[in-house]
């Protein structure tokens, strides 16, 4: 990792597969509905918690409600930087697969996602590393 942007990390963010459209593996259709992404935070900090339930809220962007510090896959690998991890993910049956393909992407889904990701960094850039950083009492 790059010692220069590491060292002024505050927080990791890792987005990936957002705003999927529902594909039922049975059939191997495409619903036009979303699919609800899980959602985790690492650290479990009221303050995260709190600006993603506002920016849920907000944007109706498609994450479950239940924010979890469950973050697996390739935000394990940033660990070692003891800062707090956060992460929105799709794992349906295409993941990574030839189905993933532009016609299984909601275009306003996208849309959302782009508001609520750039309402959630603007609260984290103005919160102490303190509150984002802290783990609930």
């Amino acid at each position: 990792m790059n010692p220069a942007l590491t060292e002024k990390a505050v927080l990791v963010l890792n987005l990936e597969h957002v705003a999927q459209l529902a594909i039922r593996s049975g059939a191997w259709t495409v619903d036009p509905t979303e699919q609800r992404m899980r959602s985790g935070i690492d650290n479990e900090a009221p303050f995260l918690i709190d600006a993603g339930q506002r920016g849920m809220a907000c944007y109706d962007f498609q994450l479950n409600p239940e924010f979890r510090a469950s973050v697996p896959g390739d935000l394990g690998g940033y660990r070692p930087l003891r800062v707090p991890r956060v992460q929105a993910i799709h794992s349906g049956p295409m993941y990574h697969a030839s189905g993933d393909i532009l016609e299984t992407i909601s275009v306003p889904g996208l849309e959302r996602a782009a508001h609520f990701y750039v309402f959630f960094v603007r609260e984290v850039a103005m919160a102490s590393r303190d509150d984002i950083g802290r783990r609930p009492e």
